[in-house]
């Protein structure tokens, strides 16, 4: 995460690092992530209908026949493979996957942090029911604008090229 989205990381650690001082503990769900929470979807044919995370597919399953990552708002069905790991916007983008053959399994591993704890932090440690509506509108359009940036530091096929050229060669499958 950090390569590839270094803005992300390093916003992702400082909220982190705040919400240890917050609450006194330095804890975390790995040493050295930047996430808060992981998820570990382990039922037969788990699926993902949930800002950033990182999925990692796990099982034994066909990805030519079933186990496909669906991102509805982008009309996009990526085959995905068991053992392969995704970094995406989750909180911006509807997703599910397609079923699986009879008797196979997917199971998933998925580390976030909920949007909710950056807002949390930033309205000083206060809930939104302890607010008054000026306070909630001036969050709300807090709110816009960190969705906006957001969007804009998607990585595009090019914008990956242009940081890393030389570095690999892109396949697209």
């Amino acid at each position: 995460m950090k390569y590839w989205f270094p803005h992300d990381h390093k916003h992702l650690d400082q909220l982190m690092i705040d919400i240890e001082h917050h609450t006194g503990s330095s804890e975390r769900t790995f040493p050295g992530t930047v996430f808060s929470m992981i998820a570990f979807n382990l039922g037969e044919q788990s699926c993902m209908v949930m800002r950033r995370c990182v999925v990692t597919a796990t099982g034994d399953f066909d990805a030519t026949q079933g186990g496909h990552m669906v991102l509805y708002d982008l009309h996009l069905l990526v085959k995905f493979l068991p053992g392969w790991m995704a970094i995406f916007p989750s909180g911006l983008l509807n997703h599910a996957n397609t079923s699986l053959q009879t008797g196979e399994t997917r199971t998933s591993i998925i580390q976030y942090t909920p949007g909710q704890l950056s807002q949390f932090r930033n309205s000083g440690w206060r809930t939104q029911t302890s607010m008054s509506m000026e306070e909630l509108a001036v969050r709300w359009d807090e709110k816009r604008a960190i969705r906006a940036r957001f969007a804009e530091s998607f990585l595009t096929l090019d914008k990956v090229k242009q940081r890393h050229a030389g570095e690999f060669t892109i396949l697209l499958l």
